[in-house]
């Protein structure tokens, strides 16, 4: 495991790049994927999946950037196009999505076909070499109604099917049942690794307190030990294991610290920190680093984690 600091605010946890095991086996699937297609010619589907939080985006674009930075020489190629995807994704919509990211002057021309516009798009991919593209937020394939879903699916198929290019859905977990409503779109996105929090009794979880040690050492104010195994667990209740919440939670621990509340990371910044940043309305019982907390996971109606269980 190694951490790394990206953005200009040294001081900011949020700026961490933590790359940890989980990261490491999803960016290596990423990378197979990638070249795979650059030795063979031949292109395919991968879905990377995990609930909000875990870090999806983060490890696919340290890898974006490392590999369009690395053959910036090469002006006249673009090797991985990586953009959001619509909240509301259309035929029409995703041309116009990738044809502006592709910086197709005409690309919001409103009088062209879903067809004529999808027939730009595998001419741009094919003139700037594009290898892979990266569609992020694609849990909105399955948030739509069914049949614009349905269309926008076998759009992306038709996409793998007419280009060389091969395609990263990344998204929710949801994501998954893309592959029930449509079989051709499972057998092309057959491929795919989901990222996983930490948790008690997985392979992973030793690795947990880690990542913790290394964000403490990064905090630069005064705090009690964060890898007790008291500490760890209530961590771990505080964020299920999720590094966004884990750094959400310790970075405003630092604020208030910095702020004068506290004199240091203790139980009681980081009980303020939660409700900043977690569960304002949290009970005394459900606050993981209250005295009264009753060692529960926060995953009950209403309680921060209900959707991820």
């Amino acid at each position: 495991m190694n951490v790394s600091l990206n953005g200009i605010d040294d001081t900011s946890l949020r700026n961490v790049f933590i790359n940890t095991s989980i990261a490491s086996a999803a960016a290596s699937r990423l990378k197979d994927i990638h070249n795979e297609n650059l030795r063979t010619g031949t292109n395919q589907g991968f879905l990377l999946m995990g609930p909000s939080g875990v870090g999806k985006s983060a490890l696919v674009k340290k890898y974006v950037n490392s590999v369009n930075a690395e053959r910036a020489i090469e002006m006249e190629r673009l090797p991985i196009l990586y953009l959001d995807m619509p909240s509301g994704p259309t035929k029409k919509n995703l041309g116009l999505t990738l044809l502006k990211a592709l910086k197709d002057p005409y690309a919001s021309t409103n009088s062209e076909s879903a067809e004529v516009k999808f027939s730009r798009v595998v001419t741009l991919l094919e003139n700037l070499n594009v290898e892979l593209v990266i569609l992020d937020e694609a849990q909105h394939l399955v948030d739509y109604k069914h049949s614009d879903m349905l269309e926008a699916g076998d759009w992306i198929k038709s996409l793998l099917n007419t280009s060389k290019v091969s395609v990263v859905l990344i998204g929710m977990t949801r994501l998954e049942g893309l592959k029930k409503a449509n079989s051709q779109f499972r057998r092309r996105f057959s491929a795919s690794y989901t990222l996983v929090p930490f948790e008690p009794g997985s392979e992973f979880w030793p690795e947990f307190a880690g990542v913790i040690k290394a964000l403490q050492k990064m905090m630069a104010v005064d705090s009690v030990s964060l890898v007790t195994d008291d500490m760890i667990q209530r961590l771990y209740f505080a964020s299920f294991g999720i590094l966004d919440y884990l750094v959400k939670v310790l970075e405003r621990a630092v604020r208030l610290v910095r702020s004068g509340r506290f004199e240091g990371v203790n139980l009681a910044a980081l009980g303020t920190a939660f409700k900043d940043e977690v569960w304002q309305l949290a009970p005394r019982n459900r606050n993981p680093f209250d005295a009264e907390f009753d060692f529960q996971r926060l995953i009950g109606p209403g309680e921060p984690y209900e959707i991820i269980k």
